[in-house]
């Protein structure tokens, strides 16, 4: 063997092994042995499962979903729409330029809050919460900038009281921002979406193992 060639450590990134096979559905007796068989020594591999186990089946049980996280996370599926929708529509007008970063931060405000306002709970049905709340933030964005500059190109052509009688939540208005959506969105915009929906899809995303309350001995 050659002299640069190293012999690789069994218990180096033990702890990731570990939590990978929780997800797996191992319990600690069987995680060991199979530390052993990796060339870990016994004492070292109960030391290491006695500590990551706890920590991570407690982090598990934390997050696990429960029906009524539902609707304080819709509450703050909703929260993250609309601040981060009208955070973006404002940079938009300000600075007269489309932010995309910000549309993927509306993805991150959405699976923040999800999960904060669930009090930590995690799961399919948050992760749901999650992704439509940030497709409705950056929309809502979208629409706050459409309309603005919808009332400066009337302001400009026809004056300054044709313009005023645009209203945010006039009908017409919404439908005409319907009508030109192939237009409003380009392909930048739908990766920037996708980033944003991928991103909180991932925040709500749990651990995937399953709690157990069978404690380590």
């Amino acid at each position: 063997m050659a002299d640069d060639e190293k012999r690789e450590d069994p218990s180096e990134n033990a702890d990731a092994f570990v939590v990978e096979q929780m997800k797996a559905g191992a319990d600690e007796a069987t995680i060991v042995a199979m530390l052993e068989q990796r060339g870990v020594e016994r004492g070292e591999a109960q030391e290491l499962v006695s500590r990551v186990y706890p920590d991570v089946m407690r982090a598990a049980e934390a997050e696990q979903y429960s029906s009524e996280a539902l609707l304080p996370a819709v509450a703050g599926g909703v929260l993250a729409a609309l601040v981060g929708g009208i955070v973006w529509g404002l940079i938009v007008i300000v600075s007269d330029y489309e932010v995309g970063i910000v549309a993927w931060g509306i993805g991150f405000l959405a699976g923040f809050l999800v999960v904060r306002f669930a009090g930590g709970r995690k799961g399919v049905p948050l992760q749901a919460i999650a992704i439509v709340s940030s497709v409705v933030g950056i929309v809502i964005g979208k629409y706050i900038a459409y309309v603005y500059f919808l009332k400066e190109f009337v302001r400009e052509q026809i004056g300054d009281e044709a313009a005023d009688d645009i209203s945010y939540l006039d009908g017409d208005v919404i439908s005409l921002f319907r009508d030109d959506l192939s237009n409003v969105f380009g392909g930048y915009d739908l990766l920037w979406a996708g980033l944003a929906v991928f991103t909180a899809w991932r925040m709500a995303r749990p651990l995937g193992i399953r709690p157990r309350s069978t404690p380590f001995s």
